[in-house]
């Protein structure tokens, strides 16, 4: 059958402005084809709590495990909207408790969202006015390769829980995570010297000298 990434059986606003989170009932008849097609909110731009990147892992599963248990946990895993399948389709239930997708935190645990926040594949890119010294926490998993600078400054990478967390001082400030791999820095340094053996090899250079050469000499009626 031909992938249709439209097979979403629920509104493009659910998950937008808050992760989602899938509760599987066993026990009860569901339209598995339908559950499945959850995975596809990737192609509608929206956040699913379960596909964590790049690599979930197992201290980010038991937090995921344990959102479903206790509301504290669904609240700053920035759970917005949890998904149920039910013999008819889907139930979408809104939290509305839930924390934004990253916040600032001061002394005293109070929450505040950012003036904006946007994100790409391998970078989050957060704005905000702290009203006193506290911490930025990006609900995404943390993992090694992550980088962060604040006002275009190399800062500190922290960890908050699983997520990624830096600690900023009161005022303006713009903050920005890049993942950049160890693995991807050392393949590509590896390539460019590939191409550089290559170009500068003995054999390379005779035969480009060759054929510059072969075309100069003159051609024969």
């Amino acid at each position: 059958a031909p992938f249709d990434v439209h097979a979403v059986p629920y509104s493009l606003n659910i998950g937008r402005d808050g992760k989602i989170a899938r509760s599987m009932q066993p026990n009860r008849a569901f339209d598995r084809r339908v559950w499945i097609s959850g995975y596809l909110n990737l192609f509608e731009r929206r956040f699913d709590a379960w596909t964590a990147a790049p690599v979930v892992s197992q201290s980010y599963i038991n937090v995921y495990a344990a959102a479903f248990r206790r509301r504290d946990v669904l609240n700053s895993m920035s759970i917005a909207y949890v998904l149920t399948a039910t013999s008819r389709g889907v139930v979408a239930e809104r939290n509305p408790s839930a924390f934004p997708l990253a916040y600032f935190r001061d002394a005293a645990g109070r929450i505040f969202r950012p003036a904006s926040l946007a994100f790409t594949t391998s970078a989050l890119f957060v704005v905000l006015d702290a009203p006193s010294n506290g911490l930025v926490v990006a609900t995404q998993q943390d993992a090694p390769g992550w980088s962060v600078q604040i006002d275009g400054k190399i800062a500190t990478p922290l960890r908050d829980g699983v997520f990624r967390a830096v600690r900023v001082t009161r005022g303006h400030h713009e903050i920005a995570w890049r993942y950049r791999p160890r693995a991807f820095m050392i393949g590509s340094a590896l390539t460019i010297l590939a191409l550089a053996r290559m170009l500068l090899s003995e054999k390379f250079v005779k035969r480009k000298w060759h054929g510059k050469n072969f075309d100069r000499h003159p051609k024969f009626s």
